[in-house]
């Protein structure tokens, strides 16, 4: 079967390689972990570059994010945006759905359950069929950039003079989130402010950025991708 996936898999990324988000940065050729961390850096170092600049990163954390992939919605995606051929789609389909599985414990099995969600662990196609999920979650709004490594995410807001938080961006994150099935966790997912203005500072820290009704934790430091960054754009690898 993995033989099967890996044949799958490659014809699958030949056809979409053209249409792929640029700031996914996971499991693709000439991209990665050491890319992702560099993008952010530049484009932050940039921007401070300019009088009353300031940076806002929202750090989202999903709650089992490739558990809760729905197949429906991504075979329409597959179809619309990628233009995957109809056959391929149905086989993917197939592949997702009615899968049985049981729990092992202290060697005695659970009962057998059918599960038509998520993508399975150990699959060849798991990730790939992923980031074709949450390909489309990109943000449309100025001076903002939508960075994906798989499920971890990164909302990089650049913000200059009295704009202090992420608006309508974050309201567009949320809702694409909301019509994907994908859940949020807001007690885990972090922000940082990073900013060389001290006034700067203290007028970002009094707006709070909230997400479903709860406040999002505001943090001085945080590892993303194995590399801890911190509000003075201090960073080190943390392997």
């Amino acid at each position: 079967m993995k033989a099967m996936e890996r044949v799958i898999k490659d014809y699958i990324t030949k056809v979409t390689d053209p249409m792929m988000d640029s700031l996914q940065f996971a499991y693709w050729v000439g991209r990665g972990v050491d890319v992702a961390n560099i993008f952010i850096l530049d484009n932050i170092h940039k921007h401070l570059e300019t009088p009353n600049s300031t940076a806002r990163l929202l750090f989202a954390d999903f709650s089992s994010a490739f558990n809760t992939m729905q197949p429906h919605i991504l075979a329409e995606k597959l179809i619309t945006r990628f233009h995957l051929d109809h056959q391929l789609t149905l086989w993917i389909i197939d592949f997702l759905t009615n899968r049985t599985q049981r729990v092992l414990v202290n060697d005695t099995f659970s009962d057998v359950r059918i599960t038509s969600t998520g993508s399975p662990k150990g699959c060849v196609l798991s990730s790939l069929l992923y980031i074709l999920y949450t390909d489309d979650c990109r943000c449309t709004k100025p001076n903002c950039h939508m960075l994906k490594f798989a499920d971890d995410t990164v909302v990089l807001s650049l913000l200059s003079g009295s704009l202090h938080d992420h608006s309508s961006a974050l309201q567009e994150f949320v809702k694409w989130c909301e019509m994907s099935c994908l859940e949020l966790n807001v007690d885990k997912t972090k922000e940082m402010i990073v900013t060389f203005s001290p006034k700067q500072r203290q007028l970002a820290e009094a707006v709070t950025t909230t997400i479903q009704g709860k406040l999002v934790e505001d943090v001085e430091e945080y590892k993303y991708l194995g590399t801890v960054f911190d509000n003075q754009l201090k960073f080190s690898s943390n392997t």
